[in-house]
């Protein structure tokens, strides 16, 4: 949290990001227990969920059973790469990993060398933001062998906030 400690009793609600997993029953009564004067009913937990790699060029989704025999060269250039990279040597055979800094923008010569020495039962993986940066490239090598990985929002059990968001969302 970002807040001071005595400001929390006048949030409307606490949500926790970042979260890998939802809290066991034991870490949420700890984590109220120490927010003092907080019901846990307004206390939320939230996480990135990752989904099935995508396409570039067509948008098609590639599931994991259609990358058995294809290795994974990973390219990052976001703040904390960790999750992400983890999150794909868990799920996939990985070759090599390209990390660059955050915000980094790409070049030809990034790409010439991600793409140097490619094999030909290897693609390309990257999160969606860093495609986003690749696209104002104009590639053209290699083009139908990049993936990005998308994210979405996780929301743990949280009816209070569910309902609180559709609450907003109807007046928008």
């Amino acid at each position: 949290l970002r807040d001071l400690k005595a400001r929390y009793a006048k949030q409307d609600y606490i949500l926790f990001t970042n979260c890998h997993q939802y809290p066991s029953s034991a870490e949420r009564v700890e984590i109220a227990h120490n927010l003092t004067r907080i019901e846990s009913s307004r206390i939320g937990y939230a996480g990135i969920d990752y989904h099935n790699i995508i396409n570039c060029i067509d948008g098609s989704a590639l599931n994991r059973p259609h990358l058995a025999d294809v290795t994974i060269r990973v390219v990052c250039g976001i703040a904390d790469p960790q999750r992400f990279i983890d999150y794909v040597k868990c799920h996939y055979k990985i070759s090599r990993i390209a990390q660059f800094p955050d915000h980094h923008s790409f070049s030809i010569a990034d790409w010439n060398h991600i793409t140097g020495d490619l094999q030909a039962n290897e693609i390309i993986l990257t999160t969606e933001k860093d495609w986003i940066r690749f696209q104002s490239l104009g590639l053209t090598s290699y083009r139908d062998r990049i993936y990005f990985l998308p994210i979405k929002l996780a929301i743990y059990e949280s009816d209070y906030m569910i309902s609180r968001f559709n609450l907003i969302f109807d007046q928008l």
